[in-house]
């Protein structure tokens, strides 16, 4: 049994010796649907760093053994799984003195296991309405700051978000097809000519996949970069298969744009959260103003999920009445008979270092504006409640949820264990804990087309009182018989599939795929 990080490094580099990368590569595709997603991309991590490197001159390789390849995945799982604090006893003292929560221990092994496992097939309809059209509906808004995101956009890609979505649409496609493990950029060439796609010319197609691609060296150099600099949580690297997730063995040669994607699913994630992390990596001055291209589409959402015993009002209604200088205002407001859901948008995360040592000032580091918005809510509910004169459209709500909607995935934050904590930040404020959620935007698209049907936000959040939200969505989808293929994002997804060319039985296909993952 190793026992330390390095040792098991040490044997996943032996495992490897004298393996090509492409051979590594074509074994871990062809298995990748026996794996859990976060061992196949921890397999793709140690492949690209302790494979051979190819030659221009060398020839494609015969796929890696069977049992050598199983023996290599049962290391990479072990050495993922295991705690990094039982290697070290001096660790171990360090860390219980600021671990106090049982969900912050929980939080290291289920943030790094499950943010490989959050595919939706509505991250390139999404992205073109937040990156694409989201822009020019708060260009010239009061407040927003001037940020040209098209053309900062084709600045960073060589693309338009248009160009990028339709070429990484085909791409996930391409990836996931297992009548090939893996694909050239001929293949795009080929579904242009042959077939009738509608894609981007191939210059643009070629300088889309080597923005979202890389070969060994580029991946190990961001690898090595963006490593953790304490080797104890080793097991807790970001992994540059988020930016790169397809691999290209060869750097140079006739073989250079064979491309390999160990989880095709986040190609697709690429196309939309890794758009997000890619601006913000480029332009520290895109966050500030993509909280307001959030904002904005969250309201498409809402707007979206109408029916008719609901009210929608934005803060630029509500501060029409009710001045900045009177005190915090929600984001949007969704008035349901004389229940009131106030939605406060937030495009925030667990930071690396909260979610590789699970120490307690990391936790409250990036639970800042979670924190934050909750007490704008409870002062806006206060407000309402003491019928405050200028507050008179929401004197007769009887019930107030108040919800904080982020863009990213908070893991496990409406445990029962997360949820006394927060409540402990915020107590000064607040004073007796007040009932509150947090949804990310993937479930906020989910219960889309249910709203849409008559369903009602309360239903949702009093459900989720008492159960998972996953759980409480399927139980709503199985009642009414709406499902994914009734959102308004699935029918742009279908524009997109129809523009580039797919008949109908492909885009069935895809429909009946994705509410089989939703599940």
């Amino acid at each position: 049994m190793p026992k330390t990080p390095l040792e098991y490094e040490s044997i996943i580099r032996k495992l490897l010796l004298g393996q090509k990368l492409d051979g590594a590569l074509l074994a871990l595709r062809a298995n990748s649907r026996t794996l859990k997603p976060f061992v196949a991309a921890g397999v793709g991590l140690f492949c690209v760093r302790f494979c051979r490197p190819l030659n221009s001159s060398d020839g494609p390789s015969l796929q890696m053994g069977q049992r050598a390849f199983e023996q290599l995945a049962r290391v990479v799982e072990g050495y993922l799984l295991a705690d990094p604090l039982s290697f070290d006893t001096e660790t171990i003292g360090r860390y219980r003195t600021t671990a106090a929560n049982p969900v912050f221990v929980l939080l290291r092994h289920f943030g790094n296991q499950a943010s490989y496992g959050s595919y939706s097939l509505h991250h390139c309809p999404r992205s073109l309405i937040l990156f694409g059209e989201c822009p020019q509906r708060i260009a010239g808004i009061r407040n927003v700051p001037r940020f040209d995101f098209a053309a900062r956009f084709f600045e960073s890609n060589g693309a338009t978000i248009e160009d990028f979505v339709a070429a990484c649409s085909v791409a996930v496609s391409s990836a996931a097809s297992n009548a090939h493990l893996g694909f050239h950029l001929g293949y795009f060439e080929n579904a242009r000519k042959n077939y009738g796609m509608a894609l981007p010319e191939q210059k643009t197609v070629r300088t889309i996949l080597k923005n979202i691609s890389a070969d060994a060296t580029e991946f190990n150099r961001v690898y090595e970069r963006e490593k953790r600099r304490d080797r104890m949580f080793a097991a807790y690297d970001h992994n540059p298969i988020f930016r790169f997730p397809l691999i290209r063995p060869w750097k140079t040669g006739p073989f250079w744009s064979r491309m390999l994607a160990p989880l095709p699913e986040l190609v697709a994630m690429r196309a939309g959260m890794g758009i997000y992390h890619q601006m913000r990596r480029d332009y520290p001055n895109f966050t500030n103003y993509f909280g307001h291209l959030f904002e904005d589409y969250v309201g498409i959402v809402l707007d979206e999920s109408r029916h008719p015993q609901m009210q929608i009002m934005s803060e630029r209604e509500i501060r029409k009445a009710y001045p900045i200088e009177q005190g915090k205002c929600p984001d949007w407001i969704v008035l349901e008979g004389n229940t009131a859901i106030l939605f406060e948008c937030k495009a925030t995360n667990f930071r690396p270092d909260a979610l590789a040592t699970g120490q307690e000032e990391a936790i409250n580091g990036s639970l800042h504006q979670v924190k934050k918005g909750l007490i704008q809510l409870h002062e806006f509910i206060t407000a309402c409640k003491s019928k405050h004169p200028l507050l008179e459209p929401f004197w007769g709500c009887t019930k107030f949820h108040p919800v904080i909607v982020t863009f990213e995935t908070l893991h496990l934050i409406n445990s029962g264990w997360f949820r006394e904590h927060i409540d402990g930040l915020i107590s000064d404020a607040t004073g007796e804990p007040f009932p509150w959620h947090i949804i990310e935007i993937e479930q906020m698209e989910r219960f889309q087309p249910q709203a849409r049907a008559g369903q009602s936000f309360e239903r949702l959040f009093d459900a989720m009182n008492q159960r998972f939200s996953n759980d409480v969505m399927k139980e709503i989808e199985k009642e009414t018989g709406v499902g994914i293929r009734q959102s308004f994002l699935w029918k742009r997804e279908v524009e997109i599939l129809r523009g580039l060319g797919a008949n109908d039985e492909i885009i069935s296909q895809l429909g009946e795929a994705s509410e089989d993952d939703s599940g």
